[in-house]
């Protein structure tokens, strides 16, 4: 049983994402963010209820990579979030689609 990966990328998105051979479930999403800097940080949101720091609180975003496991085969919706003091700004986002 094999596992494949989908990545649509949003028109103007900063998030992209590759499968990897070794781990079928396994996807490394590579982003930028776009220079400033966030009270909260920087979030990937992984769309299957797990999420990741993606740039540290304070720091200027620029770019930034994460791996991510998911449990089983679906589709997903990828977020990079950036978490402001008042509101969220979403930076980028696709949808993965995970298949056996």
């Amino acid at each position: 049983m094999g596992t494949d990966l989908e990545a649509v990328t949003e028109p103007g998105g900063r998030l992209t994402a590759i499968s990897s051979p070794d781990e079928p479930l396994r996807v490394t999403f590579s982003g930028e963010g776009d220079g400033r800097s966030y009270f909260g940080g920087v979030w990937l949101h992984f769309g299957d209820g797990q999420n990741a720091l993606f740039c540290r609180p304070g720091s200027a975003c620029r770019e930034g990579a994460v791996d991510h496991t998911y449990a089983r085969a679906g589709t997903y919706r990828a977020e990079l979030i950036g978490v402001g003091e008042g509101s969220d700004v979403a930076l980028g986002s696709l949808t993965v689609i995970v298949t056996d």
